[in-house]
Order: C-alpha cells, then sequence, then structure tokens
C-alpha cells in the first residue's frame, strides 16, 4: 500500500558526471518563465548542481540587486535538487519564495552532498531577506549517508521563515538556526518527522537560538520524533506564540522550551509521549527550568526587566507582567504506559537523585500563574483531555526504541552517551536520502472523543488527517476568534446549533473595564435576555432582564459599584437557559 523511493543510486551516477556550472548560462537552469515565475531544473534531469541558487544569482545584477523584485522559483515535483554547499543570498537580495504545483506526485526534493573540497558544510541556506517555501520536501541528509548540521540561517533582523504544506525531515541539530532580532516563524501544514538522529537529549529541533522569537505560528501541522519545536537557550520565550490544531508525538522534551512568553495560544492540539526526558535540579542544566522545576507541556513564569534585556533585543510588549495574554483549551495530553513505567521500574531513577517526571501539562509555578486571576487576568486555561488517540497505523517498535535512548542517554556520568534518537522510516541506518512517498505515518485516529473535542466539535490536533472536516473549519475564521478570547481573558465557546445566541457569540468592550462595559450580541430571533454577573466564588451580584429585537443588539453593564476583580457574565434568553458566557475584570 505504501510506496518508496529509491533514487540514491541515480542520484550518485549523476554526481559522477554532474557539470561544475562554471561555463553555464542563466537559461542552462531555467526550463520556463511565467511572468514573474521561472521553473528550475532539477538535477535529477540535467546533472547541474545548486540550480536554485544559480537561478537566483542569474537573476541578480552584478551590484547585488534582483532583476525582478516580484520573482517566483517554481520547482518540480517529483525532481530531485542536490546542493553541494549553502547557498548564501547576502542581504543585498530580496525574498526567495521557491513553490511547486499542487499534487500527488512527490513534492520536489532538496538534499545535499558534500562539498567540492569533500568537507561537510554545516548549513543548507544562509538568508538575508525572507523565505517561503510550498509544496517542497526538505531532507536535510547528504548524499554520503550523513546527516547536516542545521538547514537554514537567518541573518538579518526581524525575517520571516514561511513554510506551507512542506516535508521536512532529518537534520542532527535544528532546521533554522535563530541569532537574529526579531525572527518569526510560521508552518502551516507541513509534516516535520525525523529531525535529529545523535545520541543526543536536546537535539533535533525546528527552532535553536538564544534570541526570542518575534513570532512562533504553527497551524495543521505534524511533528513526529524529533527533540522539541523551539529550544531557546537561556529560555528566552516568543513574543507571540500561536500554536492551534497540531499533532505532537514522541519528542525528547516538550515540544516549547522557552518560558518567558508574552502572548500565548495552545488550542486544540495533541501531544502524545512528549517531555519523555528525566531531570532533577543540576543534571542538565542546558534545558533546566528557570526554579529547577520539572517542565510541562505549557511553561510560564515572571518576566523581569533583567529578562526582557537579556532575551528580547526587539521591544518587549508590555511594561507589567501581569499584561501578559495567554490561552490554553482543548489540548490532549497523552502518554505510553511504557514510558511511565519507565519511571517507576527505577530504570531512570540513578541513586541517590530521584528525576523529575516531565510527563505533565504544567508545573506548580506555571499552574499557579493561571489559577491566579487578579494578578494574571488574561491567563485563561481550559479542558485538558487525557486520552490514547488510537492512531490508524502507529509504530509500536518506536515504544520501545524511545525508552533505550531516553535511558542511555540519561546516565549523570556520561549524558548523551547512550544510542541514537530513533526515526521511524523505511531504512533507519542507511540511505538517508531514500525518502518515503508517500509518508508512513497515518496519525488519523479513531478515538471518538478526540475526533469531536476541538472547538466546535472539530477533531483535535492536525486537520490534514481529517480532510473532510478541515475544508469546513477553514471556513471558521479560527485565529481571529481565538485571539479575541485570549485578548479578552476568555475561554472560547463552541457554536451550537438551535440555540437562539447566533454562532459569533458576543463581545465584552472594554475589558477591563472601569465603570461601565458594552455587551454586543447577536439574537437569531426576537427575546427576553437575561444578564446575571457573578463574582469569583459563584455568587451571583447582579442579574437584569431585558427585551431585545432580533439582530444586532447592545446592552450597557453598570460595573461602576463592584470591587476590583473577576466576574463572569452569563448571557440568558428563553430557550437557552446556560447561554454565553464571557469573564469581565473591573479594574478602576
Amino acid at each position: 500500500m505504501k510506496t518508496r523511493l529509491l533514487f540514491l543510486a541515480i542520484v550518485l551516477s549523476i554526481l559522477s558526471v554532474v557539470s561544475v556550472n562554471a561555463q553555464n548560462t542563466w537559461s542552462d537552469y531555467i526550463q520556463e518563465t511565467r511572468g514573474d515565475t521561472v521553473v528550475v531544473v532539477p538535477t535529477s534531469t540535467t546533472g547541474y548542481l545548486n540550480t536554485i541558487f544559480h537561478a537566483v544569482m542569474g537573476d541578480t545584477t552584478a551590484t547585488g540587486e534582483r532583476t525582478n523584485q516580484n520573482r517566483v522559483y517554481e520547482t518540480l515535483r517529483g525532481g530531485v535538487y542536490i546542493y553541494d554547499g549553502p547557498a548564501k543570498i547576502d542581504a543585498t537580495v530580496p525574498d526567495l519564495r521557491i513553490v511547486a504545483p499542487d499534487g500527488t506526485e512527490r513534492p520536489p526534493l532538496h538534499i545535499k552532498t558534500t562539498n567540492p573540497e569533500g568537507g561537510l558544510s554545516k548549513i543548507f541556506y544562509e538568508l538575508a531577506g525572507d523565505f517561503y517555501a510550498k509544496n517542497q520536501y526538505f531532507c536535510f541528509a547528504l548524499t554520503n549517508n550523513t546527516l547536516d548540521r542545521h538547514a537554514f540561517d537567518p541573518k538579518s533582523e526581524y525575517q520571516t521563515f514561511e513554510f506551507e504544506n512542506c516535508v521536512i525531515e532529518m537534520t542532527n541539530w535544528a532546521i533554522i538556526a535563530n541569532w537574529s532580532t526579531g525572527l518569526s516563524v510560521k508552518l502551516t501544514d507541513c509534516f516535520v518527522h525525523n529531525i535529529g538522529r545523535e545520541a543526543s537529549l536536546e537535539k533535533g529541533v525546528l527552532i535553536d537560538g538564544a534570541s526570542s522569537l518575534k513570532e512562533l505560528y504553527l497551524e495543521n501541522n505534524t511533528f513526529l520524533n524529533f527533540g522539541m519545536v523551539v529550544l531557546n537557550r537561556a529560555a528566552a520565550g516568543t513574543a507571540d506564540m500561536y500554536v492551534n490544531h497540531n499533532t505532537f508525538v514522541n519528542s525528547t522534551n516538550n515540544p516549547f522550551g522557552c518560558y518567558t512568553q508574552a502572548n500565548q495560544i495552545v488550542t486544540n492540539n495533541l501531544f502524545v509521549n512528549t517531555g519523555l526526558v528525566p531531570d532533577y535540579p543540576d543534571f542538565y542544566t542546558f534545558l533546566e527550568d528557570g526554579d529547577k522545576l520539572p517542565k510541562g507541556i505549557i511553561n510560564v513564569d515572571t518576566v523581569t526587566t533583567a529578562m526582557k534585556d537579556d532575551y528580547y533585543q526587539f521591544e518587549y510588549p508590555y511594561e507589567n507582567d501581569g499584561d501578559r495574554k495567554m490561552l490554553v483549551d482543548r489540548n490532549n495530553a497523552w502518554w505510553h504506559n511504557d514510558f511511565k513505567t519507565m519511571f517507576e521500574s527505577g530504570l531512570a531513577n540513578p541513586s541517590p537523585n530521584q528525576w523529575n517526571d516531565q510527563k505533565i501539562t504544567m508545573n506548580s509555578r506555571t499552574k499557579a500563574m493561571f489559577d491566579d486571576n487578579n494578578s494574571y487576568p488574561y491567563f485563561s486555561e481550559g479542558e485538558w483531555y487525557n486520552i490514547e488517540p488510537d492512531f490508524a497505523n502507529y509504530n509500536e517498535e518506536l515504544v520501545g526504541k524511545w525508552v533505550e535512548f531516553i535511558v542511555t542517554n540519561s546516565d549523570p556520568a556520561a549524558i548523551n552517551a547512550g544510542v541514537p534518537q530513533p526515526i521511524w522510516r523505511t531504512n533507519e541506518q542507511e540511505a538517508l536520502t531514500e525518502v518515503d512517498w508517500p509518508i508512513l505515518a497515518d496519525l488519523s485516529y479513531s478515538n471518538s472523543t478526540l475526533k469531536s473535542g476541538a472547538l466546535a466539535g472539530y477533531p483535535l490536533g492536525d486537520l490534514n488527517w481529517f480532510p473532510n472536516e478541515k475544508e469546513t473549519w477553514e471556513k471558521r475564521n479560527e485565529r481571529e476568534k481565538l485571539i479575541d478570547a485570549r485578548d479578552n481573558g476568555e475561554i472560547p465557546t463552541s457554536a451550537k446549533e438551535n440555540v437562539v445566541i447566533a454562532s459569533n457569540g458576543m463581545s465584552v468592550y472594554p475589558n477591563p473595564a472601569k465603570d461601565k462595559a458594552n455587551i454586543s450580541f447577536t439574537l437569531d430571533k426576537t427575546s427576553d435576555v437575561e444578564f446575571i454577573l457573578y463574582d469569583i466564588t459563584g455568587k451571583r451580584v447582579q442579574v437584569k432582564s431585558m427585551h431585545f429585537n432580533s439582530g444586532s443588539n447592545n446592552y450597557q453593564l453598570n460595573v461602576s459599584e463592584l470591587d476590583n476583580g473577576i466576574y463572569i457574565l452569563q448571557l440568558n434568553t428563553k430557550t437557552n437557559n446556560a447561554g454565553l458566557t464571557s469573564k469581565i475584570v473591573v479594574n478602576k
């Protein structure tokens, strides 16, 4: 049923006769030109190395300016594009956009070989402008069956790296090495797998760096077999972090190795077998929590002025720590029993030290912050599930390999000295550039609770595994709804059928309020509406009832006589006695 792409012998034969490209002209690398788009020939049909890089350079003047500022480089599905060194595109060259048509044939494959001197270059692309890739397969392995160190190096301030519907696989360190200021990283509809192959507890990451990200945007992606998504040294956080409808399976560490985030949305995700590395204070300080606590899936700390100065090279968005806005809701956290017994059996409990189990949703500090509505009025934690998804073809053999990897590399006397990180592919040890297409994993699942557990009744996790549901979900404009809920300190409510309140719900402005708050809502039909205001203990402090017509309506809620604090407003109608709710903050 699954097929496997076998092309290594062909590639090697091409490399034996490949041109050095020195005498070639720009047209040798271009198959077709369509307006701003040029179609770049692959190595697999021409024998030319670095064809995309040469297409870019041939499209650039002697003074370093792109002849067409809107240029798009199109690659061919089924083609193989081989590089023998880093493609260095300097600051004088604008953004790089690489795309391929939609289709079922394997996306254009990007791999590397050793450089002309026979050495191993450490990177794939050095980029000074923004980067956008769509429908590409990046395999960061070399034709001599070794792995590259990392793939992309940002070289300027405030760059954006965006991947759409791409497959990303293999590296012995990171995909993006973030040493620049204000980097934004966006992944949509991508499959990222088998990142990392060394005997190392921290390697195999999407983004690594000492600088805070300006934005991390992840929606409808799958991450399978990896170290972590974001490894920010010194725990530098992300100014704006949006993680919605993603599937995370098998990770050494919890996906987000940071705790100084400013804004955060983590909703509708599947977390399966994440945060497997055990820990105890001072064992592995490279990834240690600031308070030496275990690191949960969600990890947050207070942000001091010193942290802002150390971590954020760009302007931190808030003056006060309590102004940060975070929404966590409708996520599933589940771990295989073998990882639980790994701790219970003592395999990962070297005397006299006791490991911290990091298979948790939040540590005690983070949980206390989310529960402190007075200090952190915009921190909202909703529902967590703890259910096995029952994936269509999850590879059970990997579980034992991951246990061995964790245990053998967690020896305090010899950290990172055990077996390599497991991967899931047809050939684990040799011919790393023989990629699997279609991909082996099928992470659709059958659990009925999770299949309707996300907001508005959609499946949790990457909706690309449920294409019919994704088609209708795309019409929801869910990101805007989640951002509004986060900024108001609310838990979003699902749209339901046969209720008087329409799916667009109600909004409260201003929030926090000093004396009055305007309540905007929509009725499907004319009805009496009851407004009930509760304090944080659940006591009713205000009840009003008025008659409203169908359509858009507004109501002025008087809060001038209320004490500062958190309140819950419930809006009921005759046919909906458990209506919409919203958190309201009174701050005079």
